[in-house]
């Protein structure tokens, strides 16, 4: 179907990749560092289909490296998978060339449509309603207007998982990475459409739940809760993580997205405190 190389400094999240595309009759190249990378895509430069790269590289800037390749007229389109939550970074991805932007954790058939799409369609802009790197902001604002119009409630869920004090502050190392992805796929199986579930920062997430009153949204918090205890109990290496919650609602705590987004992540910072979590 198509060869792509891979640079990224993690091997988990690499093999994780590797091995969906595989799965899917995609060859993949891997790369842990721009020299590797550099290396095996001159040696591989005319069968190589697409560049999936990460923006944060340890002790490297994920953007340069795309504008290396640029500067060096490999004409081979590059599509950024990434932890990166910024909308600046966004920004600066499409500028410097990126053909596609997902965010992590991704949803598997997802990305394997968008790396097919961008493979057949040689690097146009792949992005679309699945973009959630900006849309989710976009969406919400979308989402007032019409409750607006038709009267009725958004409630909006902020949520944090991380370590308790007493344990290490969260870093970005392989367990985090495995267990951040492990809370993702389980909490995103609560969601369905128009409801929306996607990460808000390295440590947090963020659901929007229209036409849910605040009363709905603490019944959603607490099956939220539920399903992490029975997750926990179902994987030891979850023991030491916590997942804590703050709920905000339209009209009730604000009528503009980012200030009902402000307003929930402050909430969940003094929850945080509170409680005496570390956050990253």
């Amino acid at each position: 179907m198509g060869k792509v190389i891979i640079l990224e400094n993690l091997a988990y999240s690499r093999y994780r990749l590797k091995e969906l595309l595989i799965e899917n009759d995609i060859e993949v190249i891997e790369a842990y560092n721009s020299f590797d990378f550099f290396n095996r895509l001159y040696e591989n430069r005319n069968s190589i289909d697409l560049i999936i790269l990460e923006l944060n590289l340890y002790g490297e800037d994920g953007l340069q490296v795309m504008r290396k390749v640029k500067e060096r007229n490999i004409d081979i389109p590059i599509m950024v998978v990434t932890s990166e939550n910024k909308r600046k970074s966004f920004v600066e991805s499409v500028r410097s060339g990126a053909a596609d932007y997902i965010l992590k954790p991704y949803d598997n058939n997802m990305l394997v449509d968008r790396i097919t799409k961008c493979i057949k369609n040689g690097g146009k802009w792949g992005g679309g309603e699945e973009t959630i790197l900006i849309d989710f902001r976009d969406y919400l604002e979308e989402e007032i207007k019409k409750a607006k119009e038709e009267s009725y409630e958004i409630s909006i869920l902020i949520m944090s998982f991380t370590k308790s004090k007493e344990e290490e502050k969260v870093r970005v190392n392989e367990e985090y990475l495995i267990l951040n992805d492990l809370f993702y796929r389980n909490m995103e199986k609560l969601f369905n459409k128009p409801e929306l579930f996607t990460k808000l920062g390295f440590t947090t997430f963020i659901a929007i739940l229209p036409r849910y009153s605040k009363g709905k949204g603490k019944v959603i918090k607490e099956k939220v809760n539920k399903t992490y205890e029975e997750l926990k109990l179902g994987d030891i290496r979850l023991k030491d993580y916590y997942v804590e919650q703050a709920l905000v609602a339209y009209p009730e705590d604000g009528d503009k997205g980012e200030e009902l987004i402000s307003k929930g992540e402050e909430l969940l910072k003094e929850i945080l405190k509170e409680k005496q979590f570390n956050t990253v």
